[in-house]
């Protein structure tokens, strides 16, 4: 999970809000996988072989991207062409406004 500072702080933020909606079974199961391959001493550290080990934790990020993908560009989206109809929309009321004036 190496990338850019700010898809890394957006994977951290919504899976931070993820984690405050899932059911607490699902929170237990997650916390006592980090508990069993990383330990409860707040000091030690695993060698990255041992991440390897978080499937659930794997999982859960890779919902949470699915969910909210940091890059826009992974998906497809119809906001120009919705928001220049509108536009449209907009300056056609406001020219019958003026010629009813």
């Amino acid at each position: 999970m190496i990338a850019g500072r700010d898809t890394t702080a957006a994977l951290l933020t919504w899976s931070c809000y993820e984690v405050s909606r899932c059911p607490q079974r699902d929170l237990q199961r997650l916390l006592a996988e980090v508990d069993d391959v990383v330990g409860k001493s707040p000091d030690r550290m695993p060698p990255f072989e041992r991440l390897k080990e978080l499937r659930f934790m794997e999982c859960f990020l890779n919902e949470v991207l699915r969910l909210h993908p940091s890059v826009p560009g992974q998906f497809v989206s119809s906001f120009p062409v919705v928001f220049v109809l509108l536009l449209l929309l907009l300056l056609l009321l406001l020219l019958l406004l003026l010629l009813l004036l």
